[in-house]
């Protein structure tokens, strides 16, 4: 029967060669996403670029010219020092409503990064793609962002309140760092309907957490807000305006007519509305031409002069007196769950844009990916990001600092996403499998070796307590005692004899009974 330690060695080995075993991505299916921009054409007139004049950066659909793996177009900052400003439309639009949202591109820094960024925002459906800029207000922002004091992967969101009718933002604490090299790096954010989080670097988890606790500011611990669609009924107000109460003579109207100003000598009532006479008379209705606009009126003015108002310093507010509503029959809004606390149920999204500052420039992005299919951006990224990662490793002399692109198995994801989910169960077991096996084989092995005291082979025991002989001159010189010789028992071993204690105050003799 093989030894338990033999069977670990074993496991441990199955475990190792499944690991390293490859996986062929299989075939695509891209009906699963919402959104597949791989740039194989000219990225107009899919993507505007912004017409504000602060974004004079000029965007150019180019292929990589750093560590070309692939020569696969995509699109490029092309200047240095620029404002870049983008964007383009998501057909059919972004909501997840309970389904499992993927964002995925890949960016490429083909000079090293010093100071900018190269993350994407989802925008809202109403959005303006000309106007994009810094103030176009965004649901996700997600991507790399390095510059001095910043070094980040973004990932922040927003929320729309509708009791105050404001937009919340709220940003991820402690994000993972930037990975300024000139490779091709895959930026992928998951994020599940119970609103737990992923955020993928090159297809390897860097980032994960929940919507609900690891973002700033948090999220109200308010459960139920009054539902703003619950519109009251009549009498719904315990007091109203006093309906026998009279406005008081002498209030007067809060704006008036300015008396500085008179009417010009020279004005002309003209009319805002002349008869089209050259109309058909067959179209005439009740036997009077069409009325048409005087097309005067688009140079001078027209209508009776009116003077423009100001406001009225002699003007007090007045207000009726409240008295309690005779009908009140009373009622409170209904109630519903926070919307807050289900961040998941993103405010649908129309469109993707970027709205960065980039003083290298030179940094290309490509293959912009979102949708509701994890399993579908995998095997994407495997088809493209892998392959075009692995032929840059090739072609990097810097090659041996880093490693090229492998897919792992099935078995040893679930192992490593179970390490990283529950650490303490996975030390626990790892302690069961491999500590506990090894120290029992221990025992088992050396328990041969070692020897009972009763089974020692000699006939004495020497005694460690010396008596020393002084001389005078020379020092002194230790000289043992004679060792006592044990008396043996009929079977060849020593016979050993409990040593007798002797109380305090007691005799020789009470110690001998």
């Amino acid at each position: 029967m093989a030894s338990p330690f033999a069977l670990l060695m074993a496991f441990c080995v199955c475990c190792v060669c499944v690991g390293v075993s490859g996986v062929v991505a299989p075939a695509l299916n891209h009906s699963r996403l919402v959104l597949l921009d791989t740039f194989a054409t000219h990225y107009a007139p899919r993507w505007v670029v912004s017409r504000n004049p602060r974004y004079q950066g000029k965007w150019e659909w180019a292929v990589p010219t750093e560590l070309v793996g692939v020569e696969d177009h995509g699109l490029l900052m092309a200047e240095p020092t620029q404002h870049y400003a983008i964007a383009r439309a998501i057909d059919g639009g972004l909501f997840p409503n309970g389904r499992s949202l993927v964002l995925q591109y890949e960016v490429k820094f083909q000079s090293y990064m010093s100071c900018g960024g190269a993350y994407i925002k989802l925008l809202p459906s109403n959005t303006k793609l000309s106007s994009m800029s810094l103030e176009t207000n965004f649901i996700i922002m997600f991507g790399p962002d390095l510059c001095e004091g910043t070094d980040k992967v973004h990932f922040i969101y927003r929320q729309h309140d509708q009791p105050s009718n404001r937009w919340l933002e709220r940003r991820l604490t402690n994000p993972s760092r930037v990975i300024n090299d000139k490779r091709t790096h895959l930026y992928t954010l998951i994020v599940h309907p119970d609103n737990s989080f992923q955020i993928l670097v090159d297809l390897k988890r860097v980032r994960k957490g929940s919507l609900l606790t690891d973002f700033t500011p948090p999220l109200p611990e308010q459960t139920e807000i009054d539902d703003p669609t619950d519109i009251p009924p009549p009498n719904s107000e315990a007091f109203i305006a006093d309906p026998h109460s009279h406005q008081p003579a002498e209030w007067e109207p809060e704006y008036i007519e300015d008396p500085a100003v008179t009417k010009p000598s020279d004005w002309v009532n003209r009319p805002k509305l002349i008869p089209n006479l050259q109309a058909d008379p067959h179209t005439w209705a009740d036997g009077s031409p069409p009325m048409v606009p005087n097309p005067d009126c688009e140079t001078l003015p027209c209508g009776a002069w009116k003077a423009p108002l100001v406001q009225n310093p002699s003007h007090k507010k007045w207000t009726p007196p409240l008295i309690p509503n005779p009908n009140y029959q009373g009622w409170t809004p209904r109630r519903i769950p926070n919307p807050l606390l289900s961040p998941a149920n993103f405010t649908p999204m129309g469109a993707v844009g970027m709205e960065v500052w980039s003083v290298p420039g030179n940094v290309l992005l490509d293959n912009f990916l979102f949708g509701y299919e994890v399993s579908a951006a995998r095997e994407f990224a495997l088809a493209t990001w892998a392959v075009k990662y692995n032929q840059e490793h090739e072609k990097d002399p810097d090659k041996d600092r880093y490693q090229a692109y492998t897919e792992p198995s099935h078995a040893y994801t679930l192992v490593n996403d179970f390490a990283e989910d529950h650490t303490l169960a996975y030390m626990c077991l790892l302690f069961v499998l491999m500590v506990m096996p090894t120290c029992g084989c221990l025992c088992y092995c050396c328990g041969d070796v070692m020897m009972d005291l009763e089974d020692y082979p000699t006939d004495t025991i020497p005694d460690n307590t010396t008596t020393t002989t002084t001389n005078s001159k020379e020092g002194f010189t230790p000289t043992p005692r004679r060792l006592q010789t044990l008396p043996r028992s009929s079977n060849g071993k020593e016979k050993r004899t409990k040593p007798t204690r002797q109380r305090p105050g007691r005799g020789q003799d009470d110690a001998e009974e």
